[in-house]
């Protein structure tokens, strides 16, 4: 069972992490539980970097052409 001061330290970590990619958390309340701003994290990250790797395949593309 997970003690409640190990979730929260969780919990910190995901907002410190949203908090990183730009998202400020003004109002926390039941519904932000920890699997919720998990899988929040994880889309953004995942959204960034494949914008990245496309930004990236587009500029070697455009390298490979001139």
């Amino acid at each position: 069972m997970v003690e409640v001061t190990e979730h929260l330290e969780r919990y910190g970590w995901c907002i410190d992490e949203l908090e990183s990619l730009g998202l400020s958390i003004k109002k926390t309340n039941e519904f932000n539980d920890l699997k919720e701003m998990r899988s929040l994290t994880q889309i953004i990250k995942q959204t960034i970097y494949l914008d990245y790797k496309a930004g990236t395949n587009n500029m070697r593309h455009q390298i490979n052409i001139v």
